[in-house]
C-alpha cells in the first residue's frame, strides 16, 4: 500500500510540474484536476497496515481455536445443557419447540465480535489482497471498500441472530415495515444514503467544482 500511495503521489507531482511548464496548454488545468483528485493519506495507510496485522493475529487465534474445538467443546458440554429459551421453529410445515442454550448465545456472541473485527479491519485486507494490484482511484476503492462492509454487516448479523432463533423468515415483516417507514418518515436520510453511494462510484463531483446548496 505504500508503495502504491508513492507511486501516486509521484504522479501527481509530475503532472503538476507539467502544468506549471505549459500554463497556456488548453488541458493543464484538467490535468492538475485530474491529479489533485488523487488524496493520499500514508498515514491512513498506516493506521490500515497496523489493523491488517490485528487482523492476521485474529485469524490465527480463530483458527486455533476452530483446531482445538473438540477439546473446547467437551470441556465446556454444559453449556447445551442450559436452556434459556425455547422458540417456534417450522420444518416441512411441521412446528416444534427448539430450545436456544447457553452455548448457542455465546457462539452468537462471538460471531458478532468476529463480524465487527471484520467490518473495522477489512479494508486493509482488501486493499493488500486485491485493490492495490488494480487500477482504481480512491474513490472507487473506498467504494468498493463501503459495500463490502455492508455486505460484511449483513451477513454476520442474519449469522449470529439465526443461532438465537431470530431467522429471516421472522423477520421479513419487520423489515418490510421498515421499508415502508424509510419511504415515509426516514425518506430525505435514505435518499441521501443512495446519494451518496451513487457519488461513490460514478464520481460526477471532482475537485474544484461548484456546488450550490
Amino acid at each position: 500500500a505504500f508503495d502504491r500511495a508513492k507511486h501516486r503521489r509521484a504522479e501527481i507531482l509530475a503532472q503538476r510540474a507539467r502544468g506549471e511548464e505549459e500554463p497556456n496548454h488548453v488541458n493543464s488545468t484538467e490535468g492538475t484536476t485530474d491529479a489533485d483528485d488523487v488524496e493520499l493519506d500514508l498515514d491512513a495507510i498506516s493506521t490500515q497496515s497496523l489493523r491488517l496485522v490485528r487482523s492476521i493475529l485474529m485469524l490465527v487465534a480463530l483458527l486455533s481455536v476452530i483446531f482445538l474445538w473438540s477439546e473446547i467443546h467437551s470441556a465446556f458440554g454444559f453449556l447445551e445443557n442450559i436452556s434459556l429459551w425455547d422458540v417456534t421453529s417450522t420444518v416441512q410445515g411441521v412446528e416444534s419447540l427448539e430450545p436456544i442454550t447457553l452455548g448457542a448465545v455465546l457462539i452468537a456472541i462471538l460471531v458478532l465480535i468476529i463480524t465487527t473485527q471484520l467490518i473495522r479491519n477489512f479494508p486493509a485486507l482488501l486493499e493488500l489482497a486485491l485493490l492495490q494490484h488494480l487500477d482504481l482511484t480512491p474513490g472507487t476503492g473506498y467504494a468498493i471498500t463501503t459495500i463490502t462492509k455492508y455486505l460484511i454487516m449483513l451477513f454476520g448479523g442474519l449469522v449470529g441472530f439465526s443461532m438465537i432463533g431470530i431467522e429471516w423468515s421472522k423477520l421479513q415483516w419487520l423489515v418490510a415495515a421498515l421499508t415502508v417507514g424509510l419511504g415515509f418518515g426516514l425518506q430525505e436520510i435514505f435518499a441521501n444514503f443512495v446519494s451518496g453511494l451513487i457519488i461513490l462510484f460514478e464520481k460526477p463531483i471532482r475537485i474544484g467544482d461548484t456546488v450550490t446548496i
